[in-house]
């Protein structure tokens, strides 16, 4: 859980400055594009993070870890 927070907390400290210098001014941005972004971060990234840490717990980091290699073969014969 260490690791995880560390590398999302590091990520985010990199891309701030990026961030802030991109920043669009809140007037020309609706309502549901910033309740849109706030969902996919919290769906996308928040519920990953507590399926993932769920399989490690009920199967183990190996067998967790050989999703990884599906990746690569799915990614290549892809749209």
């Amino acid at each position: 859980m260490a690791s995880a927070a560390g590398s999302v907390g590091t990520t985010a400290l990199i891309f701030l400055p990026f961030a802030l210098l991109t920043w669009p001014d809140p007037a020309n941005v609706s309502l549901t594009a910033w309740a849109s972004a706030i969902a996919l971060g919290v769906l996308c990234t928040g519920l990953a993070y507590v399926i993932l840490f769920r399989l490690l717990a009920s199967v183990g980091p190996t067998k967790t870890m050989t999703v990884t290699f599906l990746v690569p073969p799915w990614a290549s014969c892809g749209a």
